[in-house]
């Protein structure tokens, strides 16, 4: 069935819907080929940023400082501890510690992973933690990685595993945060 205008205004209405649709249309395929690179055959110069996964919408990405100090006023405190059977050590540098794991190295599971930052937060940061921990967003050295946050007292704590290619834990890296700062 074919709807024909009848009047100069229906006729009038239908070209400037088919004209918008037209414009959106161009819009859409121009922002496509920015996103991909402009064309056919060639490549964005710089690659992205970001790396996979991509944060969920709605997530606040929250970019870590870089501090600009000496090397003598870096480190603040080193210190050593071991959650259950497994030692570690740690570095501070201001709200930034690194904790290496020695033989043997953390398993990858999540809850040991947890039970291990929240042993690492209360040697280095000197806060016990008690509370439920959620998967966020973070940006460190120009990628965004999904790490966990746990919530503190006065302050929220960001840490993420990285794993060896035996699959087992070597260190863990934390962020101290202001608190409400990382959503």
């Amino acid at each position: 069935m074919n709807i024909e205008p009848t009047s100069t205004s229906d006729r009038h209405v239908a070209a400037a819907g088919t004209r918008h649709a037209k414009v959106l249309f161009t819009i859409l395929l121009v922002t496509a080929l920015v996103a991909c690179g402009g064309g056919a055959g060639r490549k964005s110069a710089a690659p992205s940023p970001l790396t996979s996964p991509l944060p969920t919408p709605g997530a606040t990405v929250v970019a870590s400082p870089t501090p600009r100090q000496s090397p003598a006023e870096r480190v603040s405190k080193q210190g050593s501890g071991a959650f259950d059977r497994y030692p570690f050590t740690y570095q501070r540098t201001n709200d930034q510690v690194v904790a290496t794991f020695a033989a043997p190295r953390l398993p990858w599971v999540d809850t040991v992973i947890v039970a291990a930052a929240r042993v690492v937060i209360d040697a280095a940061y000197g806060e016990k933690m008690e509370n439920f921990p959620r998967s966020v967003p973070w940006a460190e050295d120009e990628r965004t990685i999904n790490a966990i946050k746990l919530a503190g007292t006065d302050y929220d704590y960001v840490f993420w595993p990285t794993k060896e290619a035996t699959g087992d834990v070597k260190t863990i890296n934390f962020r101290r945060v202001p608190k409400g700062s990382v959503r």
